[in-house]
């Protein structure tokens, strides 16, 4: 059996809410995290994630990165800066966004952890019991109207090229 199918003490009862587009990863989510011992909600996008969230306040939000209407890093921010949510952790989860910028966007954003989607979600987990167990990260500083050079302009360069790696690993598939 899989260390992810025993019950752990810290996720008794713990209320998840998981955000992902796609309806199989949001379902392997529920199982995994319910065989956990987490009571999971999903949502099926950043803005029913954020709507979900602000109406009842969930323990930790587990959210993929690229989704339609609001994003993980977007959602991320808006958590952060909103007074009753703020102290929410947050972690994002990408099966493509691994490079350096993506991390110090997560970070930037406010994220509590940025990690790799995996079958056996064992890094989803071990963020999630670490993010439940310590203090809440501080509300990071944006910078109102951060446009041009801020916040807003590298968050559309890292979605851009996301977006494109997708496209290329579209046409690979597709040309085989």
């Amino acid at each position: 059996s899989t260390a992810a199918a025993v019950p752990d003490e810290a996720a008794r009862g713990k209320r998840i809410l998981v955000a992902d587009d796609d309806p199989i990863q949001l379902k392997l989510s529920r199982l995994h995290l319910t065989a956990m011992g987490f009571v999971v909600t999903e949502a099926e996008d950043g803005q029913a994630a954020l709507e979900t969230a602000r109406a009842a306040p969930p323990d930790a939000i587990v959210s993929d990165v690229l989704m339609p209407r609001l994003d993980g890093f977007g959602l991320c921010r808006a958590v952060r800066g909103d007074p009753k949510l703020a102290h929410v952790p947050v972690i994002l989860v990408s099966s493509n966004y691994l490079e350096e910028a993506d991390r110090r966007l997560a970070e930037s954003a406010g994220a509590s952890a940025f990690v790799l989607k995996t079958p056996r979600f064992q890094e989803i987990l071990g963020s999630l019991k670490t993010s439940l167990t310590r203090p809440p990260l501080p509300a990071p500083s944006i910078v109102p109207g951060s446009g041009v050079g801020g916040v807003g302009e590298e968050h559309l360069h890292r979605v851009i090229r996301q977006l494109e790696r997708q496209v290329a690993m579209n046409e690979g598939l597709a040309q085989r």
